[in-house]
């Protein structure tokens, strides 16, 4: 049971153990937990109290940023929470508090019992490929359902006992309309894999003109699930050196289109920022993550909590994305596609093993900028990458070469998907 749910407060104190503090009601017996991500500003020392009838039951000094907890067993019916500056002096301090949730700790039966549990696995899509049972059968797990699906989420090959009502994308089977599997739910909209199309218009369809209002996935389900994303964040390469200014100036009008069209996205925002010619590939990522929560509000400002984020970046700008993906992702933002062109330094981005974004590695193999400068003559790769593409530019002045994907405009965004599907075969 969630008791507390709040945003967060930023707290200035002149003197110690000055605060904030918050009377709650609560049963007395129960178990409850109190979660918060600090933030400490300023050499601050915070202390978060329980307190019930005036004496303090559980208590928490705090001196690193990150997520904290505290749990309690209350013998009355109120207690106080209490964030304290516990610094001495007058010097004027500030911490954060931010994600305060208190909750009820319910306590679980364990049980021995086996075949009520079922384990999804799911490919890059969320697309639920393997059902099993924790119920074990001559060694191995019992399989309730395993499907294959074509790009658009037709039935290739499928094996069920019934007991799975799932398809693709995650949605509602209703196999009493068109037949097994044939159609799904797509939250009452309704939509036919065999066709690759709704039932009824997508409620968003007139944001996307250039898409039919019955299509599903955005007509790319390559890369893309439905609900799709609403924020395209363009990040720029070094500034100077013969190129644009930064932010939208940057940017290629038809290749800003042709984002838009592939990501199914029609809200933009435009990085403005530039990097040391020494910087390190950690170093912009740590720049991008400061970025990001500097201009936090500015990046989701329109944005619902059920809407994505998609990427695109030039050249320095690629570990400059990692560190703005890591801080949107820390907040609870999904971001669903990082496109990095041309990226320099690209093999020294760190991307871990279970990094949830499709992260797509396009590079130029004649472009001088990487061949001349980067430590790794250009042969470098990005790690964990979702899809890795290398091939010439053909532009023949060298000067153009890399920033030649985004001067092309909207034609790097349309052969992007088949170029893809070239670099799988390679794999």
């Amino acid at each position: 049971m969630l008791i507390i749910s709040a945003f967060g407060i930023t707290v200035t104190t002149t003197a110690p153990n000055t605060g904030v503090s918050k009377v709650m009601t609560v049963d007395n017996g129960k178990v409850y937990e109190l979660n918060f991500n600090a933030d400490v500003l300023l050499s601050s020392v915070v202390e978060v109290n329980i307190k019930e009838l005036g004496l303090t039951i559980a208590s928490q000094q705090i001196t690193t940023n990150g997520n904290k907890a505290l749990t309690f067993t209350p013998t009355s019916n109120a207690i106080t929470i209490e964030f304290n500056r516990i610094n001495s002096g007058t010097a004027s301090l500030q911490f954060e508090i931010d994600n305060i949730q208190l909750k009820e700790v319910v306590s679980s039966k364990l049980t021995h019992e086996v075949g009520i549990k079922n384990y999804e696995l799911s490919d890059h899509l969320g697309n639920v490929r393997t059902t099993v049972s924790d119920k074990k059968v001559s060694g191995s797990s019992k399989v309730i359902s395993a499907n294959d699906y074509y790009p658009f989420g037709m039935e290739a090959r499928s094996v069920s006992n019934g007991e799975y009502r799932f398809g693709f994308g995650g949605h509602e089977k209703d196999d009493e309309v068109k037949g097994s599997g044939n159609h799904l739910s797509f939250n009452d909209f309704g939509y036919n894999p065999r066709l690759g199309r709704r039932w009824r218009t997508d409620p968003a369809f007139n944001e996307y003109p250039s898409i039919s209002p019955y299509a599903g996935f955005g007509n790319n389900p390559l890369i893309f699930i439905d609900p799709d994303g609403k924020r395209i964040i363009f990040i720029n390469g070094k500034l100077g050196g013969g190129s644009p200014d930064g932010g939208e100036e940057y940017w290629n009008d038809s290749f800003v289109e042709g984002a838009k069209d592939y990501l199914f996205d029609n809200k933009t925002y435009f990085v403005n920022t530039d990097y040391s010619y020494f910087s390190s590939a950690s170093g912009r990522t740590d720049q991008g993550y400061e970025y990001a929560k500097n201009n936090y509000d500015a990046l989701i400002e329109g944005m619902s909590e059920d809407e994505v984020f998609n990427l695109v970046s030039h050249s320095m700008g690629g570990a400059f994305s990692k560190g703005v993906e890591k801080y949107l992702e820390e907040k609870g933002w999904e971001v669903q596609t990082n496109v990095m062109i041309n990226t320099f330094q690209v093999d020294d981005i760190e991307v871990g093993d279970n990094d949830g974004t499709y992260n797509i590695d396009y590079q130029n193999t004649d472009d001088p900028v990487l061949f001349w400068f980067d430590t790794n003559l250009g042969y470098g790769e990005l790690e964990n990458a979702n899809a890795t593409i290398r091939e010439e530019s053909g532009e023949e002045t060298i000067s153009y070469k890399h920033r030649s994907p985004i001067d092309g405009g909207r034609e790097f965004w349309d052969s992007l998907d088949q170029k893809i599907i070239e670099s799988e075969k390679k794999k």
